[in-house]
């Protein structure tokens, strides 16, 4: 097994890469060949001040790329870790993740568009500033050439620097706007990464901005969009039915209202990646993915940079940590307990 802590990690993380396995592990799932199971939260300790210290546990397998992926995040402080494993069941790398989740999270979005917005769009807003958002924009340069990229986020410091992080990225000025109207006026294509975790909260997308022919994305707090989002929309399509389901507080409450259909009748990414189900039906709907991550779109980019490391040399060969279960002379019993 080998070990890639955060410097290993990024020597082999790039942006197309992760964009392309996210899509192959769409592309799998649709067809049958990887699944994965929703996030289990797992408690662990409490704070002195008494609130709970939680690890969230996924899981994903694949037949189709050989390999299963557990990843967890979590504890004080917050750390992101993926442990990978074999065809053979043995563990093969134990990775830093921090970096890759903001890369994966943010492709989603970059595939979202690739198959929802419109041919010819070349005006893209972002509704947040944080790093999940500047992901986002910068995986939508490999998806389209954009003449226009606005920035709304409700700190002007804040959507300063992404534009002045992102800028370069785009080949293009990022354009921050004091307003979200100024943001997403004309846009083809929005982004919504927001940080809204509960519905009393005021939402930073809201419905009556939608246009014809505009594709949305919320990847960011379960609360961001307001019901009228829903109303609006012609399609309607999640990253992972399981996880937004459990999720993702504004859809649960569009399915409950009756906004939405009931939930095995809402259609999935990985769906529309492999043709089973349509983007859009013509160029005046509106389009709406809800996101909100899947075990699948973790395995697959870790796997790939688990293979680049061991053709690369990178990271810390640790040896081989689990034997096989033949317990042979069963030697285990040889070593009673000594009591002290």
């Amino acid at each position: 097994m080998i070990t890639l802590d955060r410097q290993a990690m990024s020597q082999l993380i790039d942006w197309e890469s992760v964009m392309s396995s996210v899509e192959e592990g769409m592309r799998d799932e649709g067809n049958g060949l990887a699944s994965g199971l929703p996030r289990t939260l797992l408690r662990t300790a409490v704070t002195p001040d008494g609130d709970p210290v939680p690890i969230i546990v996924m899981a994903a397998g694949s037949r189709g790329k050989g390999f299963a992926a557990i990843r967890t995040m979590g504890g004080r402080p917050f750390r992101f870790t993926l442990l990978l494993f074999d065809g053979a069941g043995e563990p093969v790398a134990y990775m830093d993740f921090a970096h890759l989740q903001l890369y994966r999270t943010g492709a989603v979005a970059a595939v979202a568009s690739k198959y929802f917005a419109r041919t010819n769009a070349t005006r893209l807003a972002i509704i947040g500033s944080g790093h999940t958002a500047k992901a986002a924009a910068v995986c939508h340069s490999y998806v389209r050439d954009f003449k226009e990229v606005r920035v709304y986020s409700r700190t002007e410091e804040n959507r300063v620097e992404f534009a002045r992080t992102v800028s370069p990225f785009m080949g293009l000025d990022v354009e921050p706007c004091a307003s979200p109207m100024q943001a997403i006026e004309g846009a083809d294509i929005v982004v919504v990464s927001g940080n809204i975790q509960r519905l009393e909260q005021e939402p930073v997308f809201k419905g009556a901005w939608m246009s014809h022919g505009m594709h949305v994305t919320a990847l960011g707090g379960p609360g961001d969009l307001d019901q009228e989002c829903f109303a609006r929309a012609n399609r309607f399509v999640v990253d992972d039915l399981g996880e937004v389901r459990k999720e993702v507080l504004d859809t649960i409450k569009a399915v409950d209202s009756g906004l939405l259909p009931p939930w095995d009748q809402i259609d999935t990414m990985p769906q529309v990646v492999v043709g089973q189900k349509p983007a859009r039906t013509n160029e005046q709907d509106i389009t709406l993915v809800r996101t909100r991550g899947s075990a699948v779109q973790d395995l697959y980019p870790a796997a790939d940079i688990y293979l680049r490391a061991i053709a690369k040399n990178i990271g810390r060969d640790v040896g081989e940590v689990t034997a096989t279960r033949d317990l042979g002379d069963r030697a285990f019993l040889l070593s009673p307990h000594q009591a002290t």
